[in-house]
């Protein structure tokens, strides 16, 4: 029998040959300014009696699978995000162990697209989530350390693609977290993002006492420069930042409902875009599971109703949303924008 250890560093090592051919002097020959590619959306779905991941044009057609197994036995596709090359996914697998004593983990998993090589990235015996790859697809940040059972993540950390190297950005319950949020309470992390020049990155932070609130806040990609940017009172979560880096959007949720928001971060000014009530009449208590814009603007919704979840597309002019997946019988979770000829090709 071979010995899975070996196997395990043999196939790290390759993946990370794959993804460093990415960056090699010979691409980075091509200077010539190339068009907006085409934006597509990245979803899971149920529709064949398991989650897939899936892939599809800005209008809901031709939709197709991108991964239809799961990485790990007994493991359940959780989530997932793609760089803008198109090239290495980088998954989360979650694995239920109820019943065991042992509670469920989360791992993350790289899959290059076309040789369909696939790894378990981190091998520390703890839960990991919520990828997300830089603008220039060289980095990978996520949550390390906890989980949704203990109401959400403790640090940040980015893998270095080009190195092979981790660095800690920030530690939910560290000092320099309580004093940025002005709290002294432990703060778990829920998401994170990168701005769209790779320089800083959002997360939501959420404190669970005393009235248990979401706050948004924004760091420095080495770490520095850790600050709050909402007030305890705006109740915001779920952040993307928007086409140009002084611009984010985010969920802004009410009493029994979710709301639409942006905030300029030159003026720290909150606009509610969104009257989701008034849009969806015929749904009771909608709610926002997930929120992305595009580069070139759009801005794609993942909403909660009462049969399933489905994919929306959000007008901020006219407060219009637009359901591109007329099919209440499937449950679609919205992953995000991507580059569809980098998925196509």
């Amino acid at each position: 029998m071979k010995n899975q250890n070996g196997i395990r560093v043999h196939l790290y090592f390759m993946v990370l040959f794959l993804l460093a051919m990415r960056f090699s002097p010979v691409a980075a020959q091509e200077t010539t300014p190339q068009p907006q590619p085409e934006q597509g959306i990245l979803f899971i779905s149920d529709r064949d009696g398991q989650r897939t991941l899936e892939v599809m044009n800005a209008d809901g057609s031709d939709i197709h699978p991108l991964v239809d197994s799961p990485f790990e036995e007994g493991g359940k596709l959780q989530s997932a995000s793609l760089p803008p090359d198109g090239q290495t996914l980088a998954i989360v697998s979650h694995k239920d162990r109820t019943g065991t004593g042992v509670p469920g983990t989360d791992a993350i998993f790289l899959l290059d697209i076309h040789s369909r090589l696939v790894v378990r990235l981190f091998d520390e015996g703890v839960n990991q989530g919520f990828p997300a790859w830089s603008p220039d697809g060289k980095r990978l940040a996520y949550l390390w350390g906890g989980g949704i059972d203990v109401n959400g993540y403790f640090e940040v950390r980015v893998f270095n693609i080009e190195n092979g190297q981790t660095q800690t950005l920030i530690k939910g319950q560290s000092g320099v977290m309580a004093q940025a949020i002005d709290y002294d309470a432990a703060a778990a992390i829920w998401s994170v993002n990168w701005s769209p020049d790779g320089q800083q990155l959002i997360l939501d932070a959420f404190t669970a006492l005393p009235d248990g609130y979401h706050i948004l806040v924004v760091i420095n990609q080495d770490g520095s420069d850790l600050h709050r940017v909402t007030s305890n009172d705006v109740k915001a979560f779920l952040p993307v930042w928007g086409s140009f880096s002084n611009k984010i959007y985010f969920v802004q949720g009410f009493s029994g409902y979710h709301e639409i928001c942006s905030l300029d971060l030159d003026t720290l000014k909150i606009t509610v875009l969104s009257d989701i009530r008034k849009a969806l009449p015929d749904e009771r208590q909608p709610y926002i599971t997930q929120l992305d814009v595009s580069a070139d603007g759009q801005i794609a919704v993942g909403i909660g109703l009462r049969k399933s979840n489905s994919i929306y597309l959000f007008n901020p002019e006219d407060r219009t949303f637009v359901n591109i997946i007329q099919d209440d019988t499937v449950t679609n979770d919205l992953l995000g924008w991507v580059n569809l000829p980098s998925v196509q090709s």
